[in-house]
């Protein structure tokens, strides 16, 4: 958490910094004294430029208007001064983003105890001097809390404000209030807006949604927005942002059931991510989309896996696609263990891809992958630019629990270390964790709350092939195709090694883009191979376990004995290597 300092609070941390020796110290004094004279309202700027809690604002109302009484002194008496604002001025306009969204989570220390900060207490203490509006004069972005009212933020909002957030707000004046902001802050361009449904408003919900809609298009020079539209008209209000380049949905079929096709036209759009509570949603907004997309980000529920369904929603995307070159694509489809086929060809259901310009493809489906390297040769042959390429399947198999670091295999700097020993039979649980399961019907105050995420309480990782068949050929073919490529998250079957001895296994393939690749899913064979085969293909290789790896988000399936071997190998040559050109 940053917290803004007041400058006695900075200069107690620094002559707290300071060693008692005296050389060292009277040097140390001597550069802060030529810093502080210089960086001075530099260095306030950057302390106070972002802040995610309102109280260092509210500490300098307290600082400056808090005396102790005198003997001689009255309460009454001490009312009618003044107030000493001096503190705030001097700190307030320095303050450029505010996020107060998650303030009520955050604790300050207390008479030696953990108290938690109140942001409305905090804020009340900024209007209690009647300070005029609005309180931050160049605040730039603004990331509102749900537990205020929107009535406050009059006080906030100013002519330079470029960026604000309000999420989830549900109080009965919030209508009232979103008729106010956009003559407050005309310049916004980039908003994010969610407004549930509430049965507290005393008007139909489809006049609520249109009204908030119309709010939205006030501001006529949003370039990115994220909001919620509950209705079709919602949706096609948007159309009338003639500079909308970023589109963020949260859609139900409700929202966009019988969208004629291509009726919505956003001349200035490149970028789409949505959130949709089925495939079919997705689909209605997809075909009704006309716009020149470079990026398109999917999160479909599904529950029940279609082909069909599937192979249409890729033919809409492809429609336009091939003309106006689709760069990025990213779809992700949760579900309580999709009902299905056994498996699913990657290669295939992709097909309708490969007249597109593909640099980014990421696919996440709770099904059996299956990808060949015949498969994944036409894809290289398709997508020649490719520079990330992962191929997802986040079933849970088997689980076991492991250390959020595992040693050798996340720091390629360290040396080697002994093999670790695998855990033992008992430790690896055969059941199968619980995921949400599909709700009967469309819960439209929160549709995105079950389905579109799962929460893992304790690190946990799977065991098991996942996506397979894909051989270091494939893997050598994709790197050669793809010269760009610098990052892969596949389940390389690492056990199948014909062909592939000698020094220079990867027949003359060498790519030195790729640092991190998420390796660690697939069995491996002889380790001394497989090493030899990275450090040929893959110079640059750092880390096998994913560009997530420190965080484990998504978990990560545990490492195999074979690859903290093949690491080990690796960064043992490495150092051997340097230790000769040295």
């Amino acid at each position: 958490m940053h917290r803004a300092l007041l400058i006695p609070d900075v200069q107690a941390y620094l002559f707290a910094n300071i060693k008692d020796d005296k050389q060292t110290g009277q040097c140390t004094l001597a550069m802060l004294a030529r810093t502080c004279s210089v960086l001075s309202e530099t260095s306030l700027d950057a302390l106070w430029s972002d802040l995610d809690i309102l109280w260092p604002l509210a500490r300098c109302i307290y600082m400056a208007n808090t005396t102790p009484l005198s003997d001689e002194s009255t309460p009454e008496a001490n009312n009618n001064s003044e107030p000493d604002l001096s503190v705030f001025y001097k700190y307030a306009h320095r303050v450029h983003t505010l996020d107060i969204s998650q303030q009520w989570t955050y604790l300050r220390p207390h008479n030696g105890s953990r108290s938690r900060y109140d942001v409305m207490d905090d804020f009340f203490a900024l209007i209690y001097y009647a300070i005029p509006s609005p309180i931050l004069p160049n605040l730039r972005q603004l990331i509102w809390t749900p537990e205020m009212s929107l009535n406050l933020l009059h006080h906030l909002l100013n002519p330079h404000l470029r960026s604000l957030e309000i999420y989830r707000s549900t109080q009965e004046s919030t209508l009232f209030a979103l008729n106010k902001l956009p003559r407050l802050c005309p310049e916004i361009t980039s908003l994010r807006l969610h407004i549930p449904p509430w049965d507290g408003y005393p008007e139909p919900e489809s006049l609520v949604q249109s009204y908030i809609s119309r709010v939205i298009c006030c501001w006529e020079k949003l370039e990115e927005l994220d909001c919620n539209p509950t209705i079709r008209e919602d949706v096609l209000l948007l159309c009338g942002l003639p500079s909308l380049r970023i589109l963020r949905l949260e859609i139900t079929h409700k929202s966009v059931a019988n969208l004629p096709s291509h009726s919505l036209t956003f001349p200035s759009l490149h970028t789409l991510q949505f959130k949709s509570d089925s495939l079919k949603t997705a689909i209605a907004l997809m075909g009704a989309i006309k716009s020149s997309l470079k990026s398109v980000t999917i999160d479909a529920f599904v529950f029940l896996y279609s082909s069909e369904l599937i192979e249409v929603l890729l033919h809409l995307l492809s429609r336009d696609a091939s003309r106006y070159g689709l760069q990025y694509l990213s779809m992700n489809f949760p579900g309580p263990y999709i009902m299905g086929p056994d498996s699913v060809n990657v290669s295939d259901i992709l097909r309708p891809l490969f007249l597109c310009e593909l640099r980014i493809l990421r696919l996440a489906m709770n099904l059996q992958l299956t990808l060949g390297d015949d498969g994944l040769c036409m894809m290289a042959a398709a997508w020649p630019r490719l520079e990330k390429l992962e191929l997802i399947d986040p079933r849970p198999h088997a689980l076991v629990s492991s250390p959020l670091l595992i040693p050798g295999l996340d720091h390629p700097n360290q040396p080697p270390q002994p093999p670790l020993p695998m855990p033992p039979a008992g430790s690896i649980q055969a059941t199968q964790p619980q995921l949400p399961q599909p709700p009967v019907q469309v819960n439209t105050n929160s549709p995105f709350e079950s389905p579109i995420s799962t929460e893992f309480h304790s690190p946990v990782f799977r065991v098991g092939p996942g996506l397979h068949a894909t051989t270091f050929h494939g893997l050598i073919s994709l790197l050669e195709l793809c010269p760009r490529l610098h990052y892969f998250d596949l389940n390389i079957d690492a056990s199948k090694l014909d062909c592939l001895q000698g020094d220079k296994p990867g027949g003359g393939v060498c790519n030195r883009l790729v640092k991190r690749a998420k390796l660690i899913d697939s069995p491996v064979g002889d380790p001394e191979v497989v090493a030899r085969i990275l450090l040929d293909i893959l110079p640059e290789l750092d880390s096998l376990a994913g560009e997530n790896a420190l965080s484990l988000d998504p978990p990560h399936d545990v490492a195999y004995q074979g690859w903290i071997a093949v690491h080990q190998i690796m960064v043992a040559s490495k150092h051997a290597t340097n230790r000769a050109q040295a």
